[in-house]
Protein backbone atom coordinates (compact mmCIF):
# COMPACT_ATOMS: atom_id res chain seq x y z
CA UNK A 1 0.00 0.00 0.00
CA UNK A 2 2.62 2.19 0.83
CA UNK A 3 4.75 2.03 -2.42
CA UNK A 4 2.69 4.47 -4.06
CA UNK A 5 3.41 7.03 -1.39
CA UNK A 6 7.24 6.56 -1.61
CA UNK A 7 7.38 7.14 -5.20
CA UNK A 8 6.13 11.09 -4.91
CA UNK A 9 9.18 11.31 -2.30
CA UNK A 10 11.52 10.13 -4.80
CA UNK A 11 10.74 13.08 -6.51
CA UNK A 12 13.50 15.65 -6.10
CA UNK A 13 12.61 18.55 -3.70
CA UNK A 14 9.60 16.83 -2.29
CA UNK A 15 10.37 15.86 1.02
CA UNK A 16 11.91 19.66 2.32
CA UNK A 17 8.41 21.12 1.11
CA UNK A 18 5.95 18.26 2.50
CA UNK A 19 7.75 18.78 5.96
CA UNK A 20 7.84 22.39 6.10
CA UNK A 21 4.16 22.14 5.02
CA UNK A 22 3.13 19.98 8.40
CA UNK A 23 4.91 22.34 10.19
CA UNK A 24 3.37 25.31 8.89
CA UNK A 25 -0.46 23.76 8.70
CA UNK A 26 -0.17 22.28 12.68
CA UNK A 27 -1.30 25.48 13.69
CA UNK A 28 -4.53 25.30 11.05
CA UNK A 29 -5.80 21.82 13.70
CA UNK A 30 -4.95 24.04 16.54
CA UNK A 31 -6.84 27.51 16.15
CA UNK A 32 -11.06 26.56 16.29
CA UNK A 33 -10.08 24.64 19.62
CA UNK A 34 -7.86 27.21 21.03
CA UNK A 35 -10.51 29.56 20.54
CA UNK A 36 -13.30 27.46 21.72
CA UNK A 37 -11.10 26.78 24.83
CA UNK A 38 -9.83 30.66 25.35
CA UNK A 39 -13.28 32.33 24.78
CA UNK A 40 -15.51 29.75 26.50
CA UNK A 41 -13.61 29.54 29.91
CA UNK A 42 -12.62 33.06 29.82
CA UNK A 43 -16.44 34.10 29.81
CA UNK A 44 -18.31 30.99 30.18
CA UNK A 45 -20.41 31.29 27.14
CA UNK A 46 -20.65 28.50 24.24
CA UNK A 47 -22.09 31.18 21.72
CA UNK A 48 -19.62 33.62 22.57
CA UNK A 49 -16.50 30.72 21.65
CA UNK A 50 -19.29 30.12 18.66
CA UNK A 51 -19.62 33.63 17.93
CA UNK A 52 -15.33 34.51 17.56
CA UNK A 53 -14.51 31.06 16.23
CA UNK A 54 -17.25 31.77 13.02
CA UNK A 55 -15.85 35.82 12.98
CA UNK A 56 -12.49 34.22 12.68
CA UNK A 57 -13.50 31.41 9.91
CA UNK A 58 -15.70 33.98 8.06
CA UNK A 59 -12.96 36.04 6.43
CA UNK A 60 -10.78 32.67 6.72
CA UNK A 61 -12.48 31.61 4.09
CA UNK A 62 -13.06 34.57 1.84
CA UNK A 63 -10.30 36.81 1.85
CA UNK A 64 -7.63 34.17 0.71
CA UNK A 65 -9.32 34.01 -2.23
CA UNK A 66 -8.14 37.18 -3.02
CA UNK A 67 -4.27 35.78 -1.60
CA UNK A 68 -4.01 32.80 -3.68
CA UNK A 69 -4.80 34.67 -6.75
CA UNK A 70 -1.91 37.00 -6.09
CA UNK A 71 -0.44 33.38 -4.93
CA UNK A 72 -1.03 32.27 -8.84
CA UNK A 73 0.01 35.70 -10.16
CA UNK A 74 3.46 36.67 -7.96
CA UNK A 75 4.29 33.54 -6.27
CA UNK A 76 4.60 32.09 -2.92
CA UNK A 77 8.18 33.27 -1.92
CA UNK A 78 6.66 36.96 -2.63
CA UNK A 79 2.98 36.46 -1.38
CA UNK A 80 2.93 34.05 1.92
CA UNK A 81 5.98 35.91 4.15
CA UNK A 82 3.86 39.24 4.58
CA UNK A 83 0.27 36.94 5.35
CA UNK A 84 2.34 34.59 7.73
CA UNK A 85 3.59 37.42 9.93
CA UNK A 86 0.57 39.70 9.99
CA UNK A 87 -1.61 36.84 11.00
CA UNK A 88 0.60 35.56 13.91
CA UNK A 89 0.64 39.19 15.09
CA UNK A 90 -3.06 39.58 15.26
CA UNK A 91 -3.32 35.81 16.96
CA UNK A 92 -1.02 36.84 19.95
CA UNK A 93 -3.15 40.17 19.89
CA UNK A 94 -6.17 38.48 20.55
CA UNK A 95 -4.80 36.50 23.06
CA UNK A 96 -4.07 39.33 25.23
CA UNK A 97 -7.12 40.88 24.04
CA UNK A 98 -9.31 38.45 25.62
CA UNK A 99 -7.13 37.64 28.07
CA UNK A 100 -7.68 40.96 29.46
CA UNK A 101 -11.67 41.11 29.23
CA UNK A 102 -11.16 43.58 26.11
CA UNK A 103 -15.30 43.85 25.18
CA UNK A 104 -15.83 41.17 23.09
CA UNK A 105 -16.95 42.91 20.20
CA UNK A 106 -13.61 44.50 19.47
CA UNK A 107 -12.06 40.99 20.46
CA UNK A 108 -14.46 39.59 17.57
CA UNK A 109 -12.96 42.54 15.07
CA UNK A 110 -9.18 41.06 15.93
CA UNK A 111 -10.10 37.82 15.26
CA UNK A 112 -11.41 38.30 11.91
CA UNK A 113 -8.87 40.46 10.77
CA UNK A 114 -6.37 37.42 11.69
CA UNK A 115 -8.91 35.32 9.28
CA UNK A 116 -8.45 37.29 6.82
CA UNK A 117 -4.90 37.48 6.72
CA UNK A 118 -5.19 33.42 7.01
CA UNK A 119 -2.21 31.55 4.58
CA UNK A 120 -3.55 28.72 2.41
CA UNK A 121 -0.95 26.56 2.76
CA UNK A 122 -3.09 23.56 2.11
CA UNK A 123 -3.88 25.18 -1.59
CA UNK A 124 -0.55 25.84 -1.91
CA UNK A 125 1.16 22.58 -0.74
CA UNK A 126 -1.49 20.94 -3.47
CA UNK A 127 -0.38 23.58 -6.29
CA UNK A 128 2.95 22.07 -5.65
CA UNK A 129 2.33 18.52 -6.18
CA UNK A 130 0.54 19.44 -9.08
CA UNK A 131 3.19 21.01 -10.44
CA UNK A 132 5.70 18.45 -9.77
CA UNK A 133 4.16 14.66 -9.98
CA UNK A 134 3.17 12.71 -12.68
CA UNK A 135 -0.54 13.38 -13.87
CA UNK A 136 -1.36 10.09 -12.62
CA UNK A 137 0.48 10.44 -9.11
CA UNK A 138 -1.47 13.64 -8.32
CA UNK A 139 -4.76 11.96 -6.70
CA UNK A 140 -1.72 9.85 -4.61
CA UNK A 141 -0.64 13.04 -3.75
CA UNK A 142 -3.75 14.41 -2.39
CA UNK A 143 -4.46 11.44 -0.69
CA UNK A 144 -1.15 11.92 1.06
CA UNK A 145 -1.81 15.67 1.84
CA UNK A 146 -5.30 14.94 3.55
CA UNK A 147 -3.27 12.10 5.56
CA UNK A 148 -0.87 14.59 6.82
CA UNK A 149 -3.72 16.98 7.37
CA UNK A 150 -4.85 13.97 10.01
CA UNK A 151 -1.84 13.91 10.87
CA UNK A 152 -2.25 17.61 12.27
CA UNK A 153 -5.23 16.68 13.41
CA UNK A 154 -3.96 14.58 15.55
CA UNK A 155 -1.33 15.87 17.19
CA UNK A 156 -2.86 19.44 17.24
CA UNK A 157 -5.85 18.82 19.31
CA UNK A 158 -3.94 16.69 21.85
CA UNK A 159 -1.16 19.64 22.11
CA UNK A 160 -3.91 22.57 22.32
CA UNK A 161 -5.58 20.62 24.95
CA UNK A 162 -1.91 19.67 26.85
CA UNK A 163 -1.12 23.79 26.46
CA UNK A 164 -4.47 24.93 27.90
CA UNK A 165 -4.72 22.63 30.80
CA UNK A 166 -0.96 22.90 31.82
CA UNK A 167 0.06 26.59 31.34
CA UNK A 168 -3.33 28.28 30.72
CA UNK A 169 -6.13 29.24 27.60
CA UNK A 170 -4.42 31.54 25.96
CA UNK A 171 -0.79 29.76 25.60
CA UNK A 172 -1.85 27.68 22.96
CA UNK A 173 -3.14 30.68 20.62
CA UNK A 174 0.74 31.78 20.97
CA UNK A 175 2.21 28.56 20.29
CA UNK A 176 0.32 28.49 17.00
CA UNK A 177 1.57 31.56 15.65
CA UNK A 178 5.16 30.99 16.82
CA UNK A 179 4.81 27.58 14.71
CA UNK A 180 3.12 29.00 11.65
CA UNK A 181 6.20 31.56 11.50
CA UNK A 182 8.60 29.26 11.59
CA UNK A 183 6.99 26.61 9.28
CA UNK A 184 5.86 29.20 6.44
CA UNK A 185 8.66 30.97 5.93
CA UNK A 186 10.40 28.06 5.81
CA UNK A 187 8.06 26.69 3.14
CA UNK A 188 8.44 30.50 0.81
CA UNK A 189 11.93 30.04 1.00
CA UNK A 190 12.06 26.18 -0.86
CA UNK A 191 11.70 28.03 -4.43
CA UNK A 192 13.00 24.94 -6.22
CA UNK A 193 9.57 23.11 -6.13
CA UNK A 194 6.74 26.26 -6.25
CA UNK A 195 4.87 26.60 -9.63
CA UNK A 196 5.88 29.19 -12.29
CA UNK A 197 4.21 32.25 -11.95
CA UNK A 198 2.56 32.62 -15.52
CA UNK A 199 3.31 35.73 -16.86
CA UNK A 200 2.40 34.95 -20.15
CA UNK A 201 -0.26 32.84 -22.23
CA UNK A 202 -3.70 32.77 -21.43
CA UNK A 203 -5.07 34.14 -18.05
CA UNK A 204 -8.04 33.04 -16.62
CA UNK A 205 -10.85 34.90 -16.33
CA UNK A 206 -13.41 34.57 -13.35
CA UNK A 207 -16.46 32.56 -15.46
CA UNK A 208 -14.06 30.12 -16.12
CA UNK A 209 -14.26 28.95 -12.73
CA UNK A 210 -18.02 30.27 -12.86
CA UNK A 211 -18.99 28.04 -15.39
CA UNK A 212 -17.31 24.58 -14.05
CA UNK A 213 -18.34 22.40 -11.91
CA UNK A 214 -16.38 23.93 -9.13
CA UNK A 215 -19.27 26.08 -7.96
CA UNK A 216 -21.25 22.68 -6.94
CA UNK A 217 -17.87 21.40 -5.31
CA UNK A 218 -17.74 24.30 -2.98
CA UNK A 219 -21.44 23.77 -2.58
CA UNK A 220 -20.72 20.16 -1.25
CA UNK A 221 -18.16 21.34 0.89
CA UNK A 222 -20.11 23.76 2.96
CA UNK A 223 -21.81 21.39 3.91
CA UNK A 224 -18.86 19.10 4.81
CA UNK A 225 -17.49 22.20 6.84
CA UNK A 226 -20.94 22.39 8.67
CA UNK A 227 -20.80 19.00 9.59
CA UNK A 228 -17.33 19.47 10.56
CA UNK A 229 -17.97 22.87 13.09
CA UNK A 230 -21.00 21.37 14.72
CA UNK A 231 -18.75 17.92 15.25
CA UNK A 232 -16.15 19.97 16.90
CA UNK A 233 -17.93 22.19 19.25
CA UNK A 234 -20.11 19.44 20.19
CA UNK A 235 -17.29 17.40 21.10
CA UNK A 236 -16.30 19.89 23.30
CA UNK A 237 -19.67 20.22 24.93
CA UNK A 238 -19.86 16.86 25.11
CA UNK A 239 -16.58 16.34 27.53
CA UNK A 240 -17.58 19.30 30.17
CA UNK A 241 -20.90 17.63 30.37
CA UNK A 242 -19.45 14.37 31.47
CA UNK A 243 -16.66 16.62 33.58
CA UNK A 244 -13.86 15.15 31.46
CA UNK A 245 -12.95 19.03 29.87
CA UNK A 246 -9.45 17.49 28.49
CA UNK A 247 -11.00 14.71 26.82
CA UNK A 248 -12.18 17.43 24.07
CA UNK A 249 -8.54 17.32 22.49
CA UNK A 250 -8.62 13.05 22.46
CA UNK A 251 -11.99 12.69 20.80
CA UNK A 252 -10.51 15.21 18.14
CA UNK A 253 -7.75 13.50 17.30
CA UNK A 254 -9.05 9.82 17.59
CA UNK A 255 -11.75 11.56 14.75
CA UNK A 256 -8.50 12.95 13.09
CA UNK A 257 -6.82 9.21 13.09
CA UNK A 258 -9.46 7.66 12.03
CA UNK A 259 -9.53 9.87 8.73
CA UNK A 260 -6.05 9.17 8.38
CA UNK A 261 -6.43 5.75 8.40
CA UNK A 262 -9.11 5.90 5.91
CA UNK A 263 -7.31 8.45 3.98
CA UNK A 264 -4.28 6.27 3.72
CA UNK A 265 -6.32 3.01 2.39
CA UNK A 266 -8.61 4.76 0.40
CA UNK A 267 -5.13 6.68 -1.48
CA UNK A 268 -2.89 3.94 -2.16
CA UNK A 269 -5.95 2.37 -4.68
CA UNK A 270 -7.21 3.11 -7.98
CA UNK A 271 -10.95 3.50 -8.60
CA UNK A 272 -12.37 2.32 -11.63
CA UNK A 273 -15.68 4.76 -11.20
CA UNK A 274 -16.07 8.22 -11.32
CA UNK A 275 -15.12 11.15 -9.15
CA UNK A 276 -19.17 12.23 -9.02
CA UNK A 277 -19.72 8.64 -8.23
CA UNK A 278 -17.25 8.11 -5.47
CA UNK A 279 -18.21 11.52 -3.77
CA UNK A 280 -22.02 10.24 -3.72
CA UNK A 281 -20.72 6.98 -2.33
CA UNK A 282 -18.28 8.75 0.45
CA UNK A 283 -21.08 11.09 1.52
CA UNK A 284 -23.43 8.00 2.28
CA UNK A 285 -20.88 6.81 3.99
CA UNK A 286 -20.08 9.94 6.21
CA UNK A 287 -23.97 10.24 6.78
CA UNK A 288 -24.05 6.77 8.14
CA UNK A 289 -20.89 7.19 10.14
CA UNK A 290 -22.39 10.71 11.75
CA UNK A 291 -25.09 8.69 13.67
CA UNK A 292 -23.56 6.62 16.31
CA UNK A 293 -22.32 9.75 18.05
CA UNK A 294 -25.78 10.55 18.54
CA UNK A 295 -26.79 7.21 20.77
CA UNK A 296 -23.11 7.13 22.96
CA UNK A 297 -23.69 8.74 26.71
CA UNK A 298 -19.85 7.79 27.89
CA UNK A 299 -16.73 9.92 27.12
CA UNK A 300 -14.97 6.11 26.83
CA UNK A 301 -17.11 5.19 24.22
CA UNK A 302 -17.70 8.12 22.16
CA UNK A 303 -13.71 7.59 21.87
CA UNK A 304 -14.50 4.99 19.40
CA UNK A 305 -17.80 6.60 17.83
CA UNK A 306 -15.52 9.43 16.62
CA UNK A 307 -13.07 7.21 15.53
CA UNK A 308 -15.56 5.68 13.51
CA UNK A 309 -17.23 8.73 12.21
CA UNK A 310 -13.25 9.88 10.95
CA UNK A 311 -13.13 7.41 8.93
CA UNK A 312 -15.29 8.36 5.45
CA UNK A 313 -13.77 12.27 6.34
CA UNK A 314 -10.19 11.75 4.14
CA UNK A 315 -11.06 9.80 1.22
CA UNK A 316 -14.47 12.50 0.57
CA UNK A 317 -12.07 15.10 1.00
CA UNK A 318 -9.52 13.73 -1.65
CA UNK A 319 -12.42 13.15 -4.26
CA UNK A 320 -13.53 16.85 -3.38
CA UNK A 321 -9.63 18.26 -4.13
CA UNK A 322 -9.46 16.22 -7.29
CA UNK A 323 -12.60 17.29 -8.23
CA UNK A 324 -12.06 21.22 -8.00
CA UNK A 325 -8.21 20.89 -9.06
CA UNK A 326 -9.92 19.26 -12.24
CA UNK A 327 -12.72 21.89 -12.93
CA UNK A 328 -9.86 24.79 -13.09
CA UNK A 329 -7.90 25.94 -16.16
CA UNK A 330 -4.28 25.34 -15.43
CA UNK A 331 -3.44 29.14 -14.53
CA UNK A 332 -5.62 28.77 -11.56
CA UNK A 333 -4.93 25.90 -9.67
CA UNK A 334 -3.60 27.55 -6.16
CA UNK A 335 -7.12 29.27 -6.31
CA UNK A 336 -9.16 26.34 -7.19
CA UNK A 337 -8.15 24.51 -4.46
CA UNK A 338 -8.39 27.71 -2.18
CA UNK A 339 -12.05 27.78 -3.60
CA UNK A 340 -12.69 24.59 -2.28
CA UNK A 341 -10.86 25.02 1.21
CA UNK A 342 -13.26 28.33 1.67
CA UNK A 343 -16.28 26.08 1.23
CA UNK A 344 -15.31 24.09 3.91
CA UNK A 345 -14.01 27.12 6.03
CA UNK A 346 -17.24 28.95 5.62
CA UNK A 347 -19.68 25.53 6.46
CA UNK A 348 -17.15 25.51 9.53
CA UNK A 349 -17.88 28.97 10.48
CA UNK A 350 -21.54 28.60 10.23
CA UNK A 351 -21.79 24.90 11.86
CA UNK A 352 -19.79 26.69 14.82
CA UNK A 353 -22.49 29.60 15.24
CA UNK A 354 -25.67 27.70 14.95
CA UNK A 355 -24.25 24.82 17.04
CA UNK A 356 -23.12 26.90 19.56
CA UNK A 357 -26.26 28.68 20.47
CA UNK A 358 -28.04 25.42 19.94
CA UNK A 359 -25.21 23.55 22.41
CA UNK A 360 -26.34 26.55 24.86
CA UNK A 361 -30.11 25.62 24.99
CA UNK A 362 -30.71 21.96 24.36
CA UNK A 363 -27.01 20.62 24.84
CA UNK A 364 -24.80 18.41 22.32
CA UNK A 365 -28.19 15.81 21.24
CA UNK A 366 -29.14 19.10 19.09
CA UNK A 367 -25.16 19.12 18.17
CA UNK A 368 -24.96 15.95 16.94
CA UNK A 369 -28.28 16.11 15.01
CA UNK A 370 -27.12 19.58 13.50
CA UNK A 371 -23.79 17.44 12.42
CA UNK A 372 -26.19 14.88 10.69
CA UNK A 373 -27.79 17.28 8.96
CA UNK A 374 -24.61 18.98 7.27
CA UNK A 375 -23.99 14.93 5.84
CA UNK A 376 -27.88 14.99 4.72
CA UNK A 377 -27.31 18.25 2.96
CA UNK A 378 -24.08 17.22 1.35
CA UNK A 379 -25.08 14.02 -0.01
CA UNK A 380 -28.39 15.72 -0.95
CA UNK A 381 -26.35 18.50 -3.38
CA UNK A 382 -24.32 15.70 -4.46
CA UNK A 383 -27.14 13.34 -5.69
CA UNK A 384 -29.01 16.05 -7.79
CA UNK A 385 -25.77 17.36 -9.33
CA UNK A 386 -24.19 14.44 -10.92
CA UNK A 387 -24.20 15.36 -14.75
CA UNK A 388 -22.52 18.64 -13.58
CA UNK A 389 -19.69 17.02 -11.32
CA UNK A 390 -19.19 14.47 -13.96
CA UNK A 391 -17.89 17.72 -16.68
CA UNK A 392 -14.65 18.03 -13.96
CA UNK A 393 -12.90 13.96 -14.81
CA UNK A 394 -10.31 15.41 -16.71
CA UNK A 395 -6.31 16.51 -15.07
CA UNK A 396 -4.87 19.73 -16.29
CA UNK A 397 -2.07 18.95 -19.29
CA UNK A 398 1.17 19.99 -18.36
CA UNK A 399 2.55 19.88 -21.91
CA UNK A 400 0.96 23.31 -22.89
CA UNK A 401 3.30 25.82 -20.78
CA UNK A 402 0.62 28.97 -21.69
CA UNK A 403 -2.62 27.03 -22.32
CA UNK A 404 -5.67 27.12 -20.15
CA UNK A 405 -8.10 24.10 -20.43
CA UNK A 406 -11.82 25.10 -20.99
CA UNK A 407 -13.17 23.46 -17.27
CA UNK A 408 -17.08 23.18 -19.46
CA UNK A 409 -15.61 20.40 -21.74
CA UNK A 410 -17.70 17.44 -20.81
CA UNK A 411 -16.66 13.55 -20.43
CA UNK A 412 -19.18 12.17 -18.04
CA UNK A 413 -18.17 8.93 -16.78
CA UNK A 414 -14.64 8.90 -17.76
CA UNK A 415 -12.04 7.32 -14.61
CA UNK A 416 -8.84 7.85 -13.75
CA UNK A 417 -7.45 4.70 -15.11
CA UNK A 418 -8.68 6.12 -18.56
CA UNK A 419 -7.35 8.92 -18.73
CA UNK A 420 -3.92 6.90 -17.67
CA UNK A 421 -4.50 4.75 -21.00
CA UNK A 422 -4.84 7.72 -22.75
CA UNK A 423 -1.55 9.33 -21.52
CA UNK A 424 0.35 6.24 -22.01
CA UNK A 425 -0.75 5.95 -25.66
CA UNK A 426 -0.03 9.46 -26.99
CA UNK A 427 3.31 9.51 -24.23
CA UNK A 428 1.85 12.58 -22.95
CA UNK A 429 2.55 11.75 -19.18
CA UNK A 430 3.67 14.75 -16.50
CA UNK A 431 7.16 15.37 -16.23
CA UNK A 432 8.64 16.60 -13.13
CA UNK A 433 9.76 19.87 -14.51
CA UNK A 434 6.90 21.02 -16.25
CA UNK A 435 3.80 22.98 -14.62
Amino acid sequence: MLGSYRALFRIAGTRSFCAAALLARLPGSMLVLSIVLLVSKTTGSFAAAGAMTAAFQVTTSTVPIVSSRLIDRYGQARVLPPLILAQSALLVAFTVAVTAHVPLLACGVVIAVAGAFGVPFGSAVRARWSHVAPADQVPTAYAMESTLDEVNWTIGPLLTAFLATAFGAGVPLVVAAILSTLGGIWFAMLRNTQPPVRTGGVVHRGRDLVHSPLPVVVLILIAIGVLFGAFELTLVSFADAHHAHGASGYLLALWAVGSMAGGLWFGSRRWQSPLSTQVLILLAVLLLATVPPLLIHTVQIMGLGTFIAGVAVAPTLIVCFTLAERSAPASAITESITWAMSGITAGFALGTAITGVLLDHWGSTAGFIMTIAGALTAMAIAGATQTILRTAAFPQNPTDMGKDYPSTDPLPGISLSAFEAIEGQSGQGRSTNMP
